[in-house]
């Protein structure tokens, strides 16, 4: 008898030694567990935060000095050659103040080619993809030819690319950048601006009156409602920005800033503010 009770306290002190084994390793492993979920979450919010409030979209017409003006403002440095781009180039802000170079050094610029097919192929894609993590655009033009037909040019491709920023919730800041504004032939951008407000209401209503007229005489069903749901999201995108049927700039969703400069003399202060306002919201 003695010697069974002795087996049975064996067993039981073997037993609980299992139990408590295995709850030891059920802890290990839920603490494991813990620790690995805390710290996968930590870098995937570090890097969407990264990728969702640090990229800014360069662009503009030929010649305008865009790419000169991407060169600068991520090496510090203007090229000595004239820079025409054929594909998209990305870099990082090196913004010429000991101010801020730390605080914004992740800041990534995007510069993408003139040429409407090249923004086709890479620009108009990238933007629609990457909408929500675009923290500004810089546009760029030349002020100092700035005349009728060039306005109607940037019109044109201003109202391309707010048909993308503004499909969002108060849309994506922009900055145009007025090139070139110290030459004697210059434009002012309080004029610049008036100039393409006005050219943007003819455009609009010119681009609405098409669309109407391509949807009435279409005879096929699918093509006529493919160009009746262009024709609504077109409207429904930039038709708040119009007031008394005038465009008007501060009647988007992102906020437009005109700002003068030249990037060939190194001259981009307000474009410096304007990053640094940006990149810290």
């Amino acid at each position: 008898m003695r010697f069974q009770s002795k087996m049975l306290d064996d067993l039981i002190i073997e037993v609980q030694s299992v139990l408590e084994d295995d709850h030891m390793k059920f802890v290990l492993t839920a603490i494991v567990a813990l620790l690995v979920i805390i710290i996968t979450s930590f870098i995937v919010q570090k890097t969407l935060f990264k990728n969702k409030n640090r990229t800014f979209i360069l662009t503009g017409p030929k010649k305008s000095g865009k790419t000169s003006l991407f060169y600068y403002l991520t090496t510090g440095k203007i090229p000595e050659l004239t820079v025409t781009s054929i594909e998209p180039s990305v870099g990082k802000l090196k913004l010429h103040s000991d101010e801020y170079s730390e605080a914004f050094a992740d800041v990534v610029i995007r510069d993408y080619p003139a040429s409407s097919k090249l923004k086709n192929l890479y620009l108009y894609p990238f933007l629609k993809e990457n909408i929500r993590g675009c923290k500004g655009l810089i546009y760029v033009i030349d002020s100092s030819c700035f005349d009728s037909s060039y306005c109607n040019m940037v019109a044109n491709d201003l109202l391309d690319l707010l048909k993308i920023t503004e499909s969002i919730p108060n849309g994506v800041d922009i900055a145009i950048f007025c090139n070139k504004c110290d030459y004697f032939t210059s434009r002012k951008p309080k004029k610049i601006k008036e100039m393409l407000e006005n050219e943007i209401t003819k455009l609009y209503k010119l681009k609405l009156r098409n669309l109407n007229k391509v949807s009435l005489h279409d005879t096929t069903e699918n093509a006529e409602a493919d160009e009746s749901e262009e024709e609504d999201n077109f409207e429904d995108t930039l038709n708040t920005a119009f007031q008394r049927g005038k465009f008007k700039f501060e009647m988007l969703e992102g906020n437009v800033d005109f700002l003068e400069g030249n990037a060939f003399k190194q001259k981009t202060e307000p474009l410096t503010v304007w990053f640094c306002e940006k990149a810290a919201n």
